[in-house]
């Protein structure tokens, strides 16, 4: 009788996270035809104040936390430890997360947020993902408790669950005054210190880290690295520290403004260079591997992670992040960012459990996403820096831009450039992702043969 596991609810969230992929990058050519165009007003639902904070959703919790669960379900199933019904828990899990997120974008979608834009979504679908992430993280730990070693998948996975779970809470939480809202405990100076960590936990636990995690694994599945020598719970626990002492960017635009708000982004941009530390970590592990059989995709994903982090250090360093933090070029707007760094990542971890995609097909794909990539960090740098001087040029202690108008004049050909590159980057996506999945079922039949 064949073990039952997580192997069938890994392929599930892959699958979920490449579909909310797609349609994250479908709905981003929409916004741009909205900054452009002005096609929808207030009352729809997919006018741009509330197709912004869709968006980001869709790709934080659809797009990457799916990929992430399908990894973590992936490495559970290759632990030789058996549990009662596991391919039905991790089934209702997918069933559960799925439901809610679909839920709670339909309420974003008719504007019920709180001008968050990021990890904001109902009470209901706030309370079901707090199941799903107790879930995930307490089948984590009962794997890793009868596991011969705390490997450095392991490490990885619970450090990010725990982040995941506990920011959640702290940033969610609030008494419910309806069926699908709340109001926050806190208020005033603590309300904004407690959102200024929830934004940088944001990035680091559930975008930051799964990604890493997608490309160590990803890594490690295609070179057989031992996943039992490699460490990286000190770095982790370093990171975590400097995520709790992080809140004072939250004060940026309060009374309070100066100290804290200094301290907050120093430490964000901190927060950078850990995030730098650990990617070269995994590129070391790869580096090791790489001269007896390169892949580009996995050199393609490392590149773009690190870009971003790097981009991300700078921009947040306080003399700097003063001109640029009501632009485009804010480290915090991420959702046009993520989806040219998500891609190859994702090829790469479907090409490590597949082993099945074309080499040739892989290379200059992964060539034309890193490509792509640059161009729109280019032009997202070039765009802030326009728009920090319009709004910051002082002349005569006042603004030398008034009229809101001319300054996204200025914006059209920067939004526009952006909006042909998410075409070509759906179509991308279009063409490798369900073709990737697909070779899974074709490897799976042979395995039964």
């Amino acid at each position: 009788m064949e073990k039952q596991g997580f192997k069938t609810t890994s392929q599930y969230f892959r699958n979920a996270g490449t579909i909310w992929f797609i349609l994250g990058i479908l709905l981003s050519i929409v916004g741009h035809l909205e900054l452009t165009q002005f096609l929808f007003q207030l009352s729809d639902v997919i006018w741009y104040g509330k197709l912004q904070p869709v968006l980001i959703n869709i790709f934080i919790f659809g797009s990457i936390l799916s990929y992430f669960f399908g990894a973590i379900f992936e490495e559970l199933d290759n632990i030789k430890v058996e549990i009662i019904k596991p391919t039905i828990v991790g089934s209702l899990t997918f069933a559960i997360y799925q439901i809610s997120l679909i839920f709670g974008i339909i309420v974003l979608m008719y504007g019920y947020n709180q001008g968050r834009s990021y990890g904001e979504l109902n009470f209901i679908a706030d309370n079901l993902f707090m199941l799903v992430f107790t879930i995930v993280i307490v089948l984590t730990l009962i794997y890793a408790k009868k596991s011969e070693q705390l490997t450095g998948s392991l490490q990885f996975s619970i450090i990010t669950l725990a982040g995941i779970i506990t920011t959640y809470f702290l940033g969610n939480f609030g008494f419910p005054n309806s069926y699908i809202t709340t109001v926050p405990p806190t208020s005033g100076f603590q309300d904004a210190l407690v959102q200024g960590y929830y934004k940088t936990s944001i990035f680091v636990f559930y975008i930051a880290l799964p990604l890493l995690f997608l490309l160590y694994t990803a890594i490690k599945n295609v070179y057989a690295i031992k996943d039992e020598d490699q460490n990286f719970i000190y770095p982790l626990m370093i990171l975590v520290l400097l995520v709790a002492f992080s809140s004072g960017a939250g004060l940026e635009k309060s009374a309070f403004r100066n100290f804290w708000t200094i301290i907050g982004d120093y430490i964000f941009a901190s927060i950078n260079m850990v995030l730098l530390g650990i990617a070269y970590m995994i590129h070391r592990i790869y580096h090791q591997k790489k001269e007896k059989q390169p892949s580009f995709i996995l050199t393609v994903g490392g590149t773009l992670l690190s870009i971003l982090f790097f981009y991300n250090f700078i921009i947040s360093l306080p003399v700097i992040h003063k001109y640029f933090q009501y632009t485009f070029s804010d480290s915090f707007v991420l959702y046009n960012k993520l989806i040219y760094i998500l891609l190859p990542i994702y090829i790469a971890y479907n090409n490590a459990i597949n082993f099945n995609l074309k080499k040739n097909v892989s290379s200059w794909v992964s060539f034309l996403i890193l490509f792509l990539g640059i161009i729109v960090f280019l032009i997202f740098s070039i765009e802030g820096i326009v728009v920090a001087k319009s709004i910051y040029g002082i002349n005569q202690n006042e603004l030398m831009a008034k009229d809101w108008n001319t300054i996204l004049d200025k914006n059209l050909i920067f939004i526009n450039i952006r909006m042909i590159i998410d075409i070509v980057f759906l179509l991308f996506s279009i063409y490798i992702i369900p073709f990737s999945l697909k070779e899974n079922n074709i490897i799976e039949q042979k395995q039964a043969a």
